[in-house]
Order: C-alpha cells, then sequence, then structure tokens
C-alpha cells in the first residue's frame, strides 16, 4: 500500500473506528546510526517493524514516521493494559536484536565496549473516539503524550489524558539527578528550616514462582500509579522493585495520610494481589539530622 493510501486509511479509521492511535519512537536512532553505521540502523529499523507486525492484528494500521518512527491504529483495542503488554514484547524483542547485532560486530575504532549506544522505545497513544475522531488532531494528542517523555528523556509508554493535562504527579527521575535534588533538598531544609521526607516503596512478588516479566510489569503498574497520587513537586526515582520519593515541606502527619492513600491507591489498581509493598519512611530534619521513625507494612 502506498504511503498516501496508508495515511487515508488511518484517517479514515480515526473518523469510523474504536481503538488507539499509538505513535512509537525509536529513541537514540541517530546516536545509534552515527556510532554504528546507516546500514546497521536500516537493518535495525527493519527488524523493528517486523516485530510490530508481529505484536498487533493484521487489520491494524501501520505507517513509518521518518526514519526513526511508526504510526499504529489498533483497532478495538480498548484495553490500555493490552497496549502496555504490546509496548513491553517491542521493547524486549529490540533489546534482544541490538544484543545480537552488536555481538557479531566488530566495534574496533567505532565505540568501547563497556558504553554500547543502545535504542530505546517510547509509545505514546490517544483513545478513539474518546478524544476526537480528527486524523490530525489525534495525532498531535499521541504527540504530546510522548513529548511529556522527552522532556523527562524517558523510555516508557504514556496514555494522552485530556483531564490530567499531562503534568499530575511526581516527576521521574534517574539517580543522578535525584541525588542531586536530595542534596539540594538538605541544603533548603537548613536554611528554612522547613523539614522533609524520603520514602521508599518496596515491592516484591506474593508468589515466588511469579514470572520476572509478569512482575516487572506490575512493579511498572505500580510506579505509574503511585507517581499519580503525588504532587508535581514531589521526585520519584526506581531502583529495581522499589520507588524513592522526596517529598519536601512534610509533617509527619502528612506523611500518615500519603501513605494511607498510596495504600488505597494500590488497592483501587488491583495490584494488592500480586505484590507484597512495604514502605519505609525518614525524616529529614535541620542540620543534616536524619530521623528513621517509621516503617509500614502495607
Amino acid at each position: 500500500m502506498e504511503k498516501i493510501e496508508i495515511f487515508e486509511s488511518l484517517k479514515k479509521a480515526c473518523t469510523d473506528e474504536n481503538g488507539l492511535l499509538t505513535i512509537i519512537n525509536l529513541d537514540n536512532l541517530n546516536s545509534f546510526c552515527d556510532a554504528y553505521g546507516v546500514e546497521m540502523a536500516e537493518r535495525l529499523h527493519k527488524e523493528c517493524k517486523r516485530i510490530i507486525n508481529s505484536a498487533i492484528e493484521e487489520d491494524d494500521i501501520k505507517a513509518c514516521l521518518g526514519e526513526d518512527g511508526f504510526v499504529l491504529f489498533c483497532k478495538d483495542l480498548k484495553n490500555k493494559n493490552e497496549l502496555i503488554d504490546i509496548y513491553f514484547y517491542i521493547s524486549e524483542k529490540m533489546d534482544e536484536i541490538v544484543a545480537d547485532m552488536l555481538s557479531k560486530e566488530d566495534m574496533s575504532g567505532l565505540i568501547s565496549e563497556d558504553a554500547p549506544i543502545s535504542v530505546k522505545l517510547s509509545m505514546g497513544a490517544v483513545m478513539v473516539p474518546e478524544f476526537g475522531t480528527d486524523y490530525t488532531d489525534l495525532f498531535q494528542k499521541a504527540d504530546q503524550a510522548i513529548s511529556e517523555l522527552r522532556k523527562q528523556d524517558e523510555h516508557d509508554i504514556v496514555f494522552y489524558d485530556e483531564g490530567a493535562d499531562m503534568k499530575e504527579g511526581a516527576v521521574w527521575v534517574e539517580k543522578e539527578e535525584y541525588e542531586s535534588i536530595h542534596n539540594y533538598l538538605r541544603r533548603y531544609i537548613n536554611t528554612y528550616n522547613n523539614p522533609a521526607c524520603e520514602m521508599t516503596v518496596n515491592l516484591s512478588p506474593v508468589f515466588e514462582e511469579m514470572n520476572v516479566k509478569e512482575f516487572r510489569k506490575i512493579v511498572y503498574s505500580s510506579g505509574k500509579t503511585i507517581s499519580g497520587l503525588l504532587r508535581n513537586s514531589d521526585i520519584m526515582m526506581q531502583e529495581e522493585n522499589s520507588f524513592k520519593l522526596l517529598l519536601a515541606e512534610m509533617s509527619r502527619e502528612n506523611i500518615i495520610k500519603i501513605v494511607d492513600r498510596i495504600r488505597r491507591g494500590l488497592k483501587k489498581a488491583g495490584l494488592y494481589d500480586y505484590e507484597i509493598i512495604t514502605i519505609d519512611t525518614i525524616m529529614l530534619g535541620t542540620d543534616g539530622e536524619y530521623c528513621k521513625w517509621d516503617k509500614v507494612a502495607v
């Protein structure tokens, strides 16, 4: 099918069908191309098309967006968890393909072996017809969703949510940035004598035999749920199966309320049956004093 025909099909699907319009971006593909050459990048792009085709239904619509992206219309797909499963499937297969390609190439003179350039996936999606039926408008909304990931330099899947204005919840950062903010917060506390809290939410599977990949999805869903329960000013970082939270200007009474809010939020999301949740809280006081005061099994 010609490119123009494909986009006409996407427009018609947005007008007539129910489903999810989705943008997939291959993050770092340009850097990958610079490091390993155009041929390697083209091979990777071709493999990604094959993987996407294997993950979606035959009557779903797919088009390329330049050299590092795709747009999909997944017909009759209304369950967000199903698209999350597709995201994880494509991501895992891409990781395998990249690792296999690099293992077979001579990297001498290209890049150090201990710092390979990987290609990660970002996905932004919008529900149709809930958020409209015009393809151009829906595409902009899916792109707005994925742009939130770009701002945070994250590789993830995010759904457009008009009501949430795409900005609610804690700011999710990497370890280095978290530590810098942590140091800044300590100086702020010493200057203004305003206490804060560092909270650690630990997750472990209820059943020892639980599949590792399945539990990773549960941890992912838990993190998104926790983030949405916090303020825009709160900071969040993931370490394996735990999440560290920095909560500024926080009293003990408010911390108890937040622990209860997280407990109720995870229960409402249906995650209680799959994970054991414990929460450690540390009050950050003045003059660098730390007072560990509570540990909660949720």
